[in-house]
């Protein structure tokens, strides 16, 4: 019976220390100026490990060029830009509206890929200048690390 309770003891504290490796970790500042074509759309992939949790995109736009100085700015899954991209109905996990400036903390809801699209489409004359700041959050399991395996450890934003 004691050996039972010193490998019951023994497994609990490991889930806890695996439990508790998870590390909030926070992404270097990404800073992207992209001009965007009058009646044209710009896309950033946005590549999320497996292995991330309560993840967040955080950042800010500011935009100029034409009488409003404005664009949309959009957060899909990849799926959902196949539908976009074709003209058909699709879901955002974010929209800005319309707006020359905005702070954003979207939440992501599960690791995959994502595409941050900068859509101009609605003017017909005026290009627009987009100037974006994008980092990103979110836990990770930190035993992959100390253990040496470090694939999939980073997101990527593929412009």
């Amino acid at each position: 019976m004691k050996n039972i309770l010193n490998k019951f003891f023994i497994i609990s504290i490991v889930s806890v220390i695996f439990y508790s490796c998870e590390q909030e970790v926070k992404t270097k500042t990404f800073y992207y100026s992209i001009l965007v074509k009058a009646g044209y759309a710009k896309n950033m992939t946005i590549i999320i490990p497996k292995d991330f949790k309560d993840i967040h995109l955080i950042g800010n736009f500011i935009t100029e060029g034409g009488s409003g100085n404005d664009i949309y700015v959009y957060l899909m899954s990849e799926e959902e830009y196949l539908n976009y991209a074709n003209g058909h109905n699709y879901n955002v996990i974010y929209s800005s509206g319309k707006a020359t400036t905005k702070s954003f903390n979207i939440p992501i809801p599960n690791p995959g890929n994502y595409i941050l699209v900068l859509d101009n489409k609605f003017s017909l004359f005026s290009d627009k200048l987009v100037r974006i700041s994008l980092e990103m959050t979110y836990k990770a399991n930190i035993i992959k690390k100390i253990l040496g395996d470090e694939r999939n450890v980073n997101p990527n934003i593929v412009y």
